[in-house]
């Protein structure tokens, strides 16, 4: 059995939390140092915090179960960030004890 997903990065979703935060920085910096029309453009183009829920789904994931006949069990996980260089992989086999048929 294999599974494809598309979901948000991790990596993309805390690199936009840190920019908003440094964006939102600035902003609040710039309060009676600039005229209030100005600064009222600036907040509101700054917008809401990036959520999990607005952030792009550039994260593909895939994974994979199965098991053989002698009760091998195998499980695979792999992703890959399609905006920036973020990967991860994960597999673990684990040998199952297969006990005898049931006797009727």
């Amino acid at each position: 059995m294999s599974s494809d997903n598309w979901t948000a990065c991790p990596r993309c979703f805390a690199e936009a939390r840190l920019d908003y935060e440094a964006a939102k920085q600035q902003v609040q910096e710039s309060y009676g140092k600039i005229p209030i029309g100005d600064f009222e453009e600036l907040r509101v183009a700054l917008g809401e915090p990036p959520t999990e829920e607005t952030m792009p789904y550039s994260l593909r994931e895939y994974c994979e179960f199965s098991m053989s006949p002698s009760g091998k069990f195998y499980i695979y996980y792999g992703c890959s960030c399609e905006a920036c260089d973020f990967k991860h992989d994960y597999s673990h086999t684990r040998q199952m004890e297969v006990d005898d048929a049931d006797e009727p």
